[in-house]
C-alpha cells in the first residue's frame, strides 16, 4: 500500500514535516529550498508547501496530536480545508481500528459457543459477537450483526480495502459500498476489482465509486452477470412502514429495474395529466396519491372526487420517411423545425358519469390543453396486455418513447388505454381537487 501513502508531486509520507503555526497564524516551520524548483518546475507558495506536508502525513498518533494542538481561529481558509481532510483521514483510520477490534472479537472461540437443545432455538448468527455489541453499544441487533459481517470481510477477503481504510485513502461509506458490492462474487473477481478501483477511490463521491465498482465487476466477470441478477432479483421486497414525524411514514421498494421504470412511468404520466387539467397538488404529492389510489383505491374527502382523465389525441402527423402506420415516435424536446406541435386536450370526467362520447353523456367537466412536455404517451400500465411483447424500457433511447398499438388494458383499478391511432382514448383514473 505504499502507493496510497504518496501524492502527486509530493514527498514520501514518512518524510512529511507538519507545519507549526504561531499566535498570529504565521508558519514557523522552515521547509528549505523547494525541490520542485530544483527539478525545473514552477515555484510553489509557502501555503502550497504547507498543504502538501499536511496531505502527505499518514493518519496515526503524530497527525492526531498535531490536529488536537491547532488553533483553528488563526488558520487561513486553504489550510482549514486541508485540516478537514486530515481529520477525515483520522476518522477513517479510527473506523478501521474499530472494525479490526470487532473482527478479533468475532473470531474468539467464546463468541461461537455450543448451543444446547435445551436452551431453545439456536441463534440465527453463528457468532454472538453482534448480540454482545448490541447490548453494550445500544445498537440494534441487525446493525450490530451487519457491522460484524463487514469487519470479518475486511479482515479476510477484502484485506486491501481494510488497509486502504486504515491509511485514510477511503472513508467508511466507500468501504461499506465496496464490501456490499463484492459480497456475492468469487474472491478472484473481488481482488481484481479492488486493484482497479482503490487507487482513485479518494477522487470520487460514494455514488460515483459504486458505479465504478459495478462497472469493474461487469468487465471482470461478464459471464456471471445473469446469475448475479437472478440472486439480486430474489431479494425484491416492499418494506413495512417506518415511522416519520408528524404522523407520516416511509416505505422502501426494491424490484427489478424494468418493473421500477414502468411503475415510475405510470405514476408520472397520471400526475402530469392531473396537473394539466388544473389539479393544484405538486407532482410529488400526485405521485404519492396516485400510488395509494392504485393499490388501495380509497379516496380521502380532502383529495376531492374521483375522476378519470381522458387524453384526447390529436390528428396523427404524417411522417416524411414513410414509416409504417403502427409506429409512432414522439420527442420530449418539442417539434422539429418546420412542423406544428400537435395540441392535445385532456377531459376530466367523474367516475360515476358515462363516457364522454356515449349517448346521453353530459358535457365534459373540464378541458385544458397540454403542452408538448406534458403530452407524453401513456406508459404501459401493469396488468395483462393482449399485444406484442413489449420491449425492455432499458433499450429505449433516452428522451424518446416508441408506442405500438395495444388492446384494452385492464389494470388493478380500472384504467383503460387504447391506441390513439385506432380512434380510441386514453384514460387514467386519478384524483383532483375542487372539481
Amino acid at each position: 500500500m505504499d502507493d496510497l501513502q504518496r501524492r502527486a508531486g509530493g514527498d514520501d509520507a514518512l518524510a512529511a514535516v507538519l507545519p507549526v503555526y504561531g499566535p498570529g497564524g504565521t508558519c514557523l516551520t522552515d521547509y528549505g529550498p523547494d525541490p520542485v524548483v530544483a527539478a525545473g518546475g514552477a515555484p510553489r507558495t509557502a501555503e502550497q508547501r504547507q498543504v502538501e506536508a499536511i496531505a502527505a502525513c499518514p493518519p496515526g498518533p503524530v497527525l492526531d496530536t498535531w490536529l488536537r494542538g491547532l488553533d483553528l481561529s488563526v488558520l487561513s481558509p486553504l489550510i482549514l480545508v486541508e485540516v478537514a481532510a486530515a481529520q477525515n483521514r483520522m476518522e477513517a483510520h479510527q473506523h478501521a481500528r474499530k472494525l479490526e477490534v470487532i473482527a478479533e472479537l468475532a473470531n474468539r472461540p467464546e463468541m461461537s459457543p455450543d448451543w444446547s437443545p435445551l436452551a431453545g432455538a439456536p441463534p440465527v448468527q453463528s457468532s454472538v459477537a453482534g448480540d454482545e455489541l448490541s447490548a453494550r453499544l445500544g445498537w440494534s441487533r441487525g446493525a450490530a450483526n451487519k457491522t460484524v459481517h463487514r469487519a470479518l470481510v475486511l479482515d479476510g477477503m477484502l484485506t486491501a480495502t481494510g488497509q486502504a481504510l486504515a491509511a485514510g485513502h477511503l472513508d467508511a461509506a466507500k468501504a461499506e459500498a465496496l464490501a456490499s458490492e463484492l459480497a456475492d462474487v468469487p474472491w478472484q473477481v473481488a481482488h481484481a476489482v479492488e486493484d482497479a478501483v482503490l487507487p482513485e477511490a479518494d477522487q470520487c463521491s460514494v455514488a460515483e465509486f459504486r458505479q465504478r465498482v459495478a462497472r469493474e465487476v461487469r468487465l471482470v466477470d461478464p459471464d456471471g452477470a445473469a446469475g448475479r441478477h437472478v440472486r439480486a432479483r430474489s431479494g425484491r421486497r416492499v418494506t413495512h412502514p417506518r415511522s416519520r414525524p408528524h404522523g407520516m411514514a416511509a416505505m422502501w421498494v426494491v424490484m427489478a429495474a424494468e418493473d421500477a421504470t414502468r411503475v415510475d412511468g405510470v405514476l408520472d404520466h397520471a400526475a402530469r395529466a392531473a396537473q394539466a387539467v388544473g389539479d393544484g397538488r405538486t407532482l410529488d404529492q400526485l405521485r404519492a396519491d396516485g400510488l395509494r389510489d392504485l393499490v388501495v383505491g380509497d379516496v380521502p374527502p380532502g383529495d376531492g372526487p374521483a375522476v378519470e382523465v381522458h387524453l384526447d389525441p390529436p390528428a396523427p402527423v404524417p411522417s416524411p420517411r414513410g414509416e409504417d402506420d403502427w409506429l409512432v415516435t414522439t420527442t420530449r424536446r418539442g417539434p422539429r423545425p418546420g412542423r406544428t406541435a400537435p395540441r392535445t386536450t385532456a377531459t376530466l370526467v367523474p367516475v360515476d358519469s358515462p363516457e364522454p362520447n356515449a349517448p346521453g353523456a353530459s358535457a365534459p367537466a373540464a378541458t385544458a390543453p397540454l403542452t408538448p412536455s406534458n403530452a407524453e404517451p401513456a406508459p404501459r400500465a401493469p396488468g395483462p396486455v393482449e399485444s406484442a411483447t413489449p420491449e425492455p424500457a432499458s433499450l429505449a433511447p433516452r428522451g424518446r418513447r416508441v408506442q405500438r398499438p395495444r388492446a384494452r388494458v385492464a389494470g388493478p383499478c380500472g384504467p383503460q388505454v387504447r391506441d390513439a391511432r385506432a380512434g380510441g382514448t386514453r384514460s387514467r383514473r386519478t384524483r383532483s381537487r375542487g372539481t
